[in-house]
């Protein structure tokens, strides 16, 4: 059955994806599952409309469960490249056959931004604990430090790119708390 297979990230689960299948768009499954997971911020970085769609996300967990990668449901612990090498290899390979209609890729998704965005997370632990914060809301999103305005972010449609920005002073971890006053970004 022809439909959409995609791949998503969320910043409150760095290094993990989850894969997903829909016959609808991505926008509307991606509603369901942030409602699935208690409206946990979540965004598709590719996503592949393929003929057969369905299957070809089933062998993409079970390759990447026999690779010991699975988690739970449809999360698997590795990055959003891997999944799209395995796509690419099964497009191209004429024994495996994928036909796929339309490729999709968020402006902000690379593979070194993703790894980028890794690192930033795993600092921000560190500077967390010496002091830093962060304040305000969607719309104006201020990081300090011992008082003192460090950065002031405008408006981030897209989670990567806050954790990229909130990144370079090490803020990532903050999440949780920016989450609450964030409410339906």
């Amino acid at each position: 059955m022809e439909g959409w297979v995609y791949v998503c990230i969320s910043p409150a689960t760095p290094g993990y994806i989850k894969i997903g299948y829909t016959s609808r768009t991505v926008g509307e499954r991606l509603i369901e599952i942030r409602k699935e997971y208690n409206d946990l911020l979540m965004n598709w970085a590719v996503a592949y409309k393929m003929k057969d769609a369905e299957s070809v996300e089933s062998i993409l967990h079970k390759v990447l469960k026999n690779r010991g990668r699975h988690r739970y449901a449809e999360v698997h612990k590795c990055g959003v490249h891997e999944v799209i090498d395995m796509l690419e290899k099964g497009i191209k390979d004429e024994r495996i056959n994928w036909k796929v209609v339309e490729r999709r890729k968020q402006r902000w998704y690379s593979k070194e931004t993703e790894e980028r965005a890794l690192d930033c997370m795993r600092k921000a632990t560190f500077m967390r604990d010496i002091g830093y914060e962060v304040s305000g809301s969607c719309d104006n999103v201020v990081i300090l430090h011992g008082g003192m305005e460090q950065k002031k972010l405008s408006y981030i449609a897209d989670d990567l790119l806050f954790y990229l920005s909130a990144g370079d002073l090490g803020l990532a971890s903050m999440y949780e708390e920016l989450r609450g006053g964030v409410g339906g970004c």
